[in-house]
């Protein structure tokens, strides 16, 4: 059951629901209006009869036995019928020699009772006559309730099944109407998918504003965080083969020259060719750190850092590799983190003020409420207020000095910017006070 229901459509499976609801509700509602009716028809005749059974024992108790014979009284029903029934239980009144519609006797005083006898509502009051014990009966028979009850099922038995068609043809074409933008952006995507990845067009979006519009609305987006990240993937790899290319070419040059002189290569050549070599698997480094990140296998242990030691560390690297000016203003402090990673990250950051920096370089590292932060400034030309965004792209091109023209191949704050992500760190790109570009890493503190 549940394999065929699986297979039905939206549309089919929406209708029988609809149909199945519908049912159990007229059902229900059908089996309680005939059972109201038929018991408020029959509490109407009761109340009818025992209203009549009084009214005649009234009479009778004001009357002699002699009298009873030559009653005169109207019990006011179409169909309805009386008899009064001496204590012998002969009937004196009312169809005489014939027998009592019932046999049964209420007690002294006590209230009308009423009973069902020979398909007849039937009430028994009981009246006194100077001493002497009657019985009052007055009946009814039930034929018309029975009629009545009979014709109320018989078109309810018409019209539930008329309603149910009603409603699962209703229901289909709404269903059908309501699902026609979603086979619409169905359609849409599936055109996209199969269009030699074109992920220009979009799906129409309907003029309500239902959660069709919203679905239309939310795939937009999505198609445009598509096509903004293959554009972005056509950048990266058109940018990394020709940063690859580079260096494979002086390589694949000093070896042709080298193979041309009998490989007696010169010192200065095999020089470059080394240093082409480095930056040619620096390069590969670097890419395969994003492709790692960009897939989220990136899971490094996480432990406590001194992150004060970390810019130490990478003050004395500087000092030892650099005629610049280093001054720093290192507070310990704690997070929680990839060591390897963070190191990397102030490496990245010191390279980068190192390559642009006229002669200081200054770095600060100091808690700030529940933040741990790591500032690294220079004295160099500063980054453009329209590039401080897009210098965190990989290979990005600025116009400014911070151009991948000035050196490297644009991935350094590329790497800055996702190790930061995977800390949950916030980068900040301002003005130093020297002049240059000043780089602000916040990130949260060690749970002490």
């Amino acid at each position: 059951m549940a394999r065929f229901w699986d297979g039905v459509g939206v549309r089919l499976r929406t209708a029988w629901v609809a149909v199945l609801v519908t049912a159990v509700v007229l059902v229900l509602g059908a089996v309680g209006g005939v059972f109201v009716l038929r018991r408020t028809l029959t509490d109407a005749m009761t109340d009818t009869l025992v209203t009549a059974a009084r009214d005649l024992a009234d009479q009778v108790s004001q009357s002699d036995e002699r009298d009873l014979a030559d009653l005169e009284w109207t019990l006011g029903l179409r169909t309805g019928v009386a008899q009064i029934v001496d204590a012998r239980g002969a009937v004196v009144w009312g169809f005489p020699g014939r027998a009592p519609f019932t046999t049964s006797r209420p007690p002294p005083g006590g209230e009308a009772a009423v009973e069902r006898a020979g398909g007849m509502l039937v009430a028994v009051q009981r009246a006194d006559v100077d001493g002497t014990p009657y019985t009052v009966i007055v009946a009814d028979s039930l034929q018309p309730v029975n009629l009545t009850t009979f014709t109320a099922v018989g078109l309810l038995a018409v019209a539930v099944p008329v309603s149910l068609l009603f409603v699962g043809g209703l229901t289909y074409r709404l269903s059908g109407r309501a699902l026609a933008p979603v086979e619409g952006i169905r359609s849409q995507v599936a055109s996209i998918g199969g269009g030699g990845g074109d992920l220009s067009a979009r799906v129409p979006v309907p003029p309500t504003r239902d959660e069709v519009a919203g679905l239309a609305t939310t795939m937009n987006q999505m198609l445009d965080r598509l096509e903004s990240a293959q554009a972005a993937q056509r950048r990266f790899v058109a940018d990394a083969s020709h940063e690859l290319r580079s260096p494979l070419t002086s390589v694949l040059g000093g070896l042709e020259l080298a193979e041309q002189d009998g490989w007696r290569t010169d010192p200065e050549t095999l020089r470059t060719m080394r240093a082409e070599a480095v930056r040619l698997r620096g390069l590969i480094d670097d890419l395969l750190l994003l492709a790692r990140a960009d897939e989220r296998r990136t899971g490094a242990p996480r432990e406590e850092v001194d992150l004060d030691d970390v810019v130490a560390q990478e003050r004395s690297r500087l000092r030892r590799t650099s005629t610049l000016l280093v001054r720093a203003r290192l507070v310990p402090v704690k997070v929680d983190g990839d060591r390897q990673a963070l190191v990397r990250l102030v490496r990245n950051l010191v390279d980068n003020a190192a390559r642009h920096a006229r002669t200081t370089i200054t770095l600060a590292v100091r808690p700030d409420g529940d933040t741990a932060v790591v500032e690294v400034a220079d004295d160099g030309p500063g980054v453009p207020d329209g590039d401080r965004e897009r210098i965190f792209d990989r290979f990005v091109r600025t116009d400014g000095a911070r151009g991948r023209e000035a050196g490297g191949a644009g991935l350094g704050l590329a790497i800055v910017a996702e190790i930061a992500r995977r800390h949950h760190a916030r980068i900040e790109v301002g003005d130093s006070p020297g002049g240059g570009a000043l780089f602000r890493v916040r990130f949260p503190r060690h749970a002490e």
